[in-house]
């Protein structure tokens, strides 16, 4: 009870620490915000000019191997958005999702599954193997599971020993449809184009109520194979 009490106590004094950083932070911003803010535009304006004169494949390859590693990929969709134009856009994110993908899969399959492996094995347990049966099924639940980062479900899905091909059948169409509908929102904001807009909000709505039934539906059929009578 005490180690209990005390992991508590611990949890609650990082927070607090965190918080007061927070405000300190917050607090020097605002005190120093007349100087800071054109500082900031300077070193965004130099930024995005020094995209704007790079090879597009410096882009695409950074997108390659970046998320693979746990980069986020919404600021890429958003400035891909004002650098190229759509049909570039989605050429070059789907040769980088078939390569950013690819590199996750392999690493979380070779170089971390022996790691894995020990580290599971020390708490008395062994990295759980899907059935090639349920490949599948399990690929696309984790791609349209919300919440988890892009580079974890891709670790997560080698880890699992998802057949390659079925990893990949799974996981590209998926992603480069989020990737559609977020470049072509990203494009309209940038050249101002309402219709694109329109086209590219309802594209992300369609995605999230497929995604929603989709979750739903095997959260359904997993519930009726718990509940149904072994013999």
């Amino acid at each position: 009870m005490g180690r209990n009490i005390s992991g508590k106590g611990s949890i609650i004094r990082v927070c607090v620490w965190l918080t007061l950083i927070f405000v300190v932070l917050m607090g020097v911003g605002w005190f120093f915000k007349d100087s800071l803010t054109p500082l900031a535009v300077a070193y965004a304006e130099s930024f995005w000019n020094y995209l704007k004169q790079t090879n597009p494949l410096v882009f695409f390859g950074l997108f390659a191997v970046l998320p693979a590693l746990g980069c986020p990929i919404s600021p890429f969709y958003l400035i891909a958005s004002g650098l190229y134009e759509l049909k570039w856009n989605m050429l070059g994110f789907g040769l980088a999702f078939f390569l950013n993908i690819s590199l996750g899969y392999w690493v979380a399959a070779g170089f971390l599954r022996p790691l894995a492996e020990k580290l599971v094995a020390k708490a008395g347990h062994k990295v759980p193997q899907v059935h090639i049966s349920e490949a599948g099924k399990l690929a696309v639940v984790v791609r349209i599971t919300p919440g988890v980062p892009f580079f974890l479900k891709n670790f997560l899905l080698g880890l699992a020993g998802v057949p390659y091909r079925t990893y990949m059948w799974a996981s590209w169409p998926i992603e480069m449809a989020w990737a559609l509908a977020t470049v072509i929102v990203g494009v309209s904001i940038f050249e101002g184009k309402a219709g694109m807009g329109l086209l590219g909000g309802v594209f992300l709505i369609a995605l999230i109520l497929v995604t929603k039934i989709a979750r739903d539906r095997y959260a359904v059929k997993s519930d009726r194979k718990e509940l149904a009578p072994t013999r």
